[in-house]
């Protein structure tokens, strides 16, 4: 899982990414790209309300959402 990345990141691989982020920080376009041009099939991109940046969205009422999102992927993708 990534949060509000900003930038590029090289080397991902082709593992399934989760990528967050807040709808008004000023990086939020950043997930949704990486998210589309990341190696693998199976990326995604999950926008909350606000505007926390990376680890400050757990300080806000969109933790709860970012746990389930995470918590979620892990039963999908991990493996058994």
């Amino acid at each position: 899982m990534l949060l509000s990345p900003n930038a590029t990141v090289d080397g991902l691989g082709e593992e399934p990414k989760l990528f967050v982020a807040s709808e008004d920080e000023p990086v939020a376009n950043v997930s949704t790209e990486l998210a589309a041009s990341s190696p693998g099939e199976e990326n995604e991109v999950t926008i909350l309300p606000g505007t926390a940046h990376a680890q400050n969205i757990f300080a806000t009422d969109q933790a709860g959402p970012v746990l389930d999102a995470m918590l979620q992927r892990l039963k999908r993708f991990a493996a058994p």
